[in-house]
């Protein structure tokens, strides 16, 4: 399944200056073994062995190309103190098979057939049927280093950590490339120090995927159902007031696939940024350093301005009408003075935007976001260039 959070390169190029659901639990069966569950089945072997370290949990939604190199990354982890719990969100496809068969090969694996509800639905699933000391998630088409989990470990040693959070590497399919593990990290403590990390940190590049949280905090903070988009950027910002300590790993074990099919490429409905936006003004109500007010100025205006860009860059035709509304919702935040014009327009889109708020014209803001991206190729294509 996509990271369904992931920037538009648009998005980035403009702004490049900026950095409970409790489902009940069948009955585990003995190996093999398929036990009646609610929607479809759970499958496992029974909870005879202590609570691992580590719960990975895996969100798999039609990924049946792709997650048999998603299984084969995490079984061939050098560090064996873990638990995959794996969600198969009605997958019509191969998907569920091909989990159900990781299972008979590994009594690690444990499997949860669900109808259709999104990814967010399966990630709170999945952490609800850990049991390891720290909880991790992992997407269906993506895959991790054989020094993953290990390069967890060894930072999770660190006292007093409430969150790790580890880098990654765009991946076009193939075989994996070979990543020497790399070490150092930063250390973030105390709610100031986190909340400045943090706000930038979540609204940028906030993938839960890159996130391993202590148990007992990832029952508390569950994934918003119903976001298709950004629902990571959401998490984070509602686990800041919940950490005490942060570890931030250099280390990039993490391959994400960039695919064609993905949510990304998919016309966007007027619904999502309307949801996002207000998802923002909730998170405003969350308590904060003033120390840190700054960053999250930052961090909302962006988060804010992003779910706006994202949209008018692929919105759905068929809903021309509704467009005023995602207008009339971004134009609130500056009448109720939350933003100024300049605090949440970045200067590469401040022509094209005016013209949206002022006169409903769309056109410009989509012109300006495909220039945008060219721009960032461009300089991509560059960079890599230069690189010997």
């Amino acid at each position: 399944m996509p990271p369904s959070s992931k920037l538009t390169r648009g998005a980035h190029a403009a702004w490049g200056h900026v950095l409970s659901y409790a489902p009940k639990i069948a009955s585990t069966s003995s190996f093999g073994a398929a036990t009646p569950h609610g929607d479809r089945s759970e499958m496992s072997i029974a909870h005879t062995h202590p609570p691992p370290l580590l719960s990975v949990t895996l969100a798999a939604y039609h990924v049946a190309p792709w997650v048999g190199a998603t299984l084969d990354s995490v079984r061939t982890q050098t560090f064996g103190d873990w638990e995959c719990v794996a969600i198969d969100d009605g997958s019509l496809d191969e998907t569920g098979r091909l989990l159900d068969e990781a299972v008979r090969r590994d009594a690690r694996f444990r499997v949860t057939h669900q109808t259709n509800n999104g990814v967010s639905s399966a990630r709170n699933r999945g952490v609800t049927s850990a049991r390891g000391v720290w909880v991790g998630f992992l997407d269906g088409d993506d895959a991790v280093a054989p020094w993953w989990l290990a390069s967890v470990a060894a930072a999770i040693q660190i006292p007093g950590l409430s969150l790790v959070r580890h880098g990654f590497r765009v991946w076009r399919g193939g075989a994996l490339p070979h990543v020497q593990q790399t070490t150092g990290h930063s250390l973030f403590t105390g709610q100031t120090q986190i909340h400045r990390w943090g706000w930038l940190a979540f609204a940028v590049e906030g993938f839960s995927w890159r996130c391993f949280v202590r148990r007992e905090i990832a029952r508390r903070v569950r994934f918003i159902l119903g976001l298709p988009l950004q629902e990571d950027s959401v998490y984070g910002f509602d686990l800041l007031p919940h950490l005490r300590g942060v570890c931030d790993l250099r280390a990039t074990p993490h391959f994400y696939r960039r695919r064609r099919g993905s949510v990304l490429h998919s016309a966007c409905p007027v619904k999502v940024p309307l949801m996002l936006l207000q998802q923002a003004r909730r998170v405003l109500t969350h308590p904060f350093p003033c120390d840190a007010a700054c960053e999250r100025e930052r961090a909302l205006a962006f988060f804010v301005f992003h779910a706006v860009t994202d949209w008018a860059l692929r919105p759905k035709g068929s809903e021309s009408n509704r467009f005023s509304e995602v207008r009339v919702a971004l134009t609130a935040f500056i009448d109720d003075g939350i933003f100024t014009f300049r605090q949440l327009v970045p200067l590469w889109w401040r022509p094209s935007t005016w013209l949206f708020l002022r006169i409903g014209w769309l056109w410009p803001m989509r012109i300006g976001g495909v220039c945008a991206c060219v721009m960032f190729k461009l300089r991509q294509h560059l960079h890599l260039g230069d690189t010997p």
